[in-house]
């Protein structure tokens, strides 16, 4: 006995050096698993008692239905009796527990009886809560005079002892309940009953080893820590994913991160990042939720002109704020910057819209051979600057949004020469992003995710860009429609 006191001691004066208490201070939830390593037997974790009780003379909470029997032959009932069906009238006869007041959340639920060898071993109870009937089967005949553990339940409303089929006497003696708490852990696992309860695991029955397994190799089961995580936050709102201009910050005291793929540094364990965004929604979506009409113009090439991607974004709109919104499609098939210049009083002023949607990066960056003027990249923002400017001269509350669009390929369905005539794509699109960071325009950032996809699925860039430039309607529900939402939301779809 001296030798087994001697090692719980040295094993509870080593865990509190470990973690800086006293000996009284160390918790038992972790003090048992240490005990159960060196091989000391503790025996099996007891089942909690109930905290409140409903007898079967509680006549305000009790109702019986049929011939009931007082009985006090068999000891260790609880109040002044218990009562009994007699071994009559199987089926007709019950006895209905309505719960305490007070008695809300996760209750363990009691069952108490006496036995004797008349009584029926398959005595049904029914219990009635949040989740709807469930019925248990408990022996009579065995475990009486003490208080059984009929299982954990939720907003539980009624407790009924019946006879249906029984084989034998039926007792019914008193209902107990005992509240599941928050940290509550039955069998000393580390983990709460409650949570156990959520997972379907039996909050008596310790899961140390298979906790343990998950702690040590988390990636067998596709799960990380957060000793893992570095935290981060976007300090400058309207981040689009792709765009470098902003700026990140971390650690302890929020410093400044100058190049966020870089600068961060891999610390032990750490190998993800968690980043909080700071961002609003767009104007056109703020507008909207106050129930206040909206005109939306959109203008671009033929990735505008007929791209899904319009009617996708304006029916999610007007499905959440209905009749208020009208979208008018202003795309310019074959047309680059210049002539989206040259038209923008027909196709967007004369319209007076809220917010407007501009994209013609792709055909900027096209080589025609038709005789149509090639652009620059300083020419197409030019042109990009001047349709801003014109568009805020008539209305300088007018939203405007900038976007990038999708990454292309030499497709043989198409001209099998989309990604060739467009080899400093790229710059076109990373002009967008200048300028927009330069004139606090919202951008929302498609290439990166296309290029992303091209990149690392093949064969499911091409089968949504089949021919070479235009995705259709089923990749740009999967790409462009959710950033289109979490943009235009701030990060709230």
């Amino acid at each position: 006995v001296f030798m087994i006191l001697s090692q719980s001691a040295a094993i509870a004066a080593d865990l509190a050096l470990d973690g800086n208490l006293s000996v009284q201070q160390v918790p038992y939830t972790q003090l048992r698993p240490a005990l159960l390593a060196a091989s000391q037997a503790l025996g099996e974790p007891a089942v909690a008692s109930p905290t409140s009780v409903v007898d079967n003379t509680d006549t305000a909470l009790v109702a019986l239905t049929g011939a009931w029997i007082s009985g006090t032959s068999s000891a260790g009932f609880i109040g002044a009796d218990y009562v009994h069906d007699n071994n009559a009238g199987q089926g007709t006869k019950q006895v209905a527990y309505s719960i305490p007041a007070g008695t809300t959340g996760m209750q363990r639920i009691f069952l108490r009886w006496t036995s004797h060898t008349n009584r029926a071993s398959n005595v049904p109870v029914e219990i009635l809560h949040a989740g709807g009937i469930t019925t248990i089967t408990v022996d009579q005949k065995i475990n009486g005079s003490k208080w059984n553990l009929l299982g954990h339940f939720n907003g539980v409303q009624k407790v009924t002892v019946k006879t249906t089929g029984a084989n034998g006497y039926v007792v019914a003696d008193a209902v107990g309940f005992s509240a599941v708490g928050e940290n509550d852990d039955s069998d000393f696992d580390g983990m709460s009953d409650m949570r156990e309860l959520e997972l379907g695991l039996d909050p008596f029955s310790s899961d140390t080893a298979f906790i343990d397994a998950v702690k040590q190799h988390p990636e067998y089961f596709d799960l990380h820590s957060t000793g893992e995580i570095h935290d981060l936050r976007i300090a400058r709102a309207g981040y689009t994913p792709g765009f470098f201009g902003f700026r990140i910050e971390g650690g302890a005291t929020w410093e400044v991160f100058e190049d966020f793929q870089l600068a961060v540094p891999h610390d032990g364990a750490r190998r993800f990042y968690r980043v909080a965004l700071q961002a609003e929604p767009a104007k056109l979506v703020a507008a909207l939720a106050a129930s206040q009409p909206r005109k939306v113009v959109v203008y671009g090439t033929s990735l505008t002109a007929s791209g899904a991607w319009v009617s996708q974004m304006s029916q999610w709109l007007s499905a959440k704020y209905p009749s208020l919104l009208t979208v008018i499609n202003s795309g310019l098939s074959g047309k680059n910057s210049a002539e989206g210049l040259a038209q923008l009083q027909a196709k967007v002023l004369n319209h007076h819209p809220d917010t407007v949607f501009i994209e013609f990066a792709m055909n900027d960056a096209f080589l025609y051979s038709d005789g149509t003027p090639q652009l620059s990249v300083e020419q197409a923002r030019a042109n990009l600057n001047a349709m801003i400017d014109a568009i805020l001269t008539q209305n300088p509350q007018a939203e405007i949004i900038l976007q990038t669009m999708n990454t292309v390929w030499d497709s043989p369905s198409g001209s099998n020469q989309s990604a060739s005539l467009r080899p400093n794509l790229a710059a076109y699109y990373e002009m967008y992003r200048s300028v927009a960071a330069a004139r606090g325009l919202m951008l929302i950032d498609h290439q990166p995710a296309w290029s992303a996809l091209q990149q690392g699925d093949l064969a499911t860039f091409q089968s949504w860009v089949p021919d070479g430039v235009h995705p259709v309607a089923n990749g740009l529900s999967k790409v462009v429609l959710p950033l289109l939402k979490w943009k235009l939301t701030g990060g709230k779809m």
